[in-house]
């Protein structure tokens, strides 16, 4: 890129110093000394601030200026995807700390969680909450083995990688249903999933996620250890295709990143 840029600067010097020769003459001045110092800032490229620009000056401008956007732009989506992830960490984190439980919503319909302000029913309401909870994780456990993708919340995906930091490698897959790519990528996935044993495959909706940009999913996430290994923001830039790849694109990209 710098010889290019060399070569750009360079012809926009000849240009104009052949300008202003023919000025010269025309004014009748092609005898009278030429200040080089004044010749020189006057031949010395502009090249603009901010881009986009037109016209040879403005080639260099206009390059550096989309390259600043592209950064910017891959910086916030990155920033984007992580956040999420970090706000329903804290919350599963908060939840845990003040009394063992991960992800409560109170019950208006039992009348232990409305009305009742004695510790001993508060004791028993969680004792009973955290049973119907761990039954129910177990159910999504069961339920990852049989069908292979299986449909959280983003609360519930975070527990999940907790659960499966020593034993296998959670990926979760952000989705828009009205999206005709998301579909796409959810249904090769869900045919290749019975291929990665040790892998659980978590369907998350993008909107509870607080993604509301449709051009940053779908995303895949994939953990090792309980700890983020790849973040792959609009992930069909990965793909050989970004809306008509085919299942051996979504297999070779699994491979990649599941088989390192």
């Amino acid at each position: 890129m710098a010889d290019i840029e060399r070569q750009i600067l360079q012809q926009v010097d000849c240009d104009e110093d052949n300008a202003e020769r023919s000025r010269a003459r025309e004014n009748g001045d092609d005898d009278k000394p030429v200040d080089s110092d004044a010749g020189a800032e006057d031949t010395m490229p502009k090249v603009s601030h901010d881009g986009p620009q037109t016209g040879a000056k403005g080639v260099v401008a206009d390059y550096r200026h989309a390259q600043r956007e592209q950064r910017q732009r891959m910086k916030q989506e990155a920033a984007a995807a992580q956040a999420a992830y970090a706000d329903a960490v804290a919350m599963h984190s908060t939840l845990d700390s003040s009394g063992g439980q991960t992800l409560w919503t109170k019950d208006d319909t039992d009348p232990k969680a409305v009305n009742s302000d004695d510790d001993d029913d508060d004791e028993l309401f969680f004792q009973e909450y955290r049973r119907k909870r761990m039954a129910e994780l177990s159910r999504i456990a069961e339920q990852s083995q049989a069908n292979a993708l299986i449909a959280a919340t983003p609360s519930e995906y975070v527990e999940i990688v907790d659960q499966k930091a020593d034993s296998g490698t959670p990926v979760a897959i952000i989705l828009v249903d009205d999206s005709a790519v998301s579909r796409r990528l959810e249904g090769f996935i869900r045919a290749a999933a019975p291929k990665y044993a040790h892998t659980t495959f978590v369907r998350v909706q993008a909107a509870d996620c607080g993604f509301v940009d449709a051009d940053l999913v779908p995303i895949v996430l994939v953990y090792r250890h309980g700890e983020l290994e790849h973040n792959m923001v609009r992930v069909v830039d990965h793909l050989r295709d970004h809306t008509n790849f085919e299942l051996r694109d979504v297999v070779k990209l699994l491979d990649e990143v599941l088989h390192k």
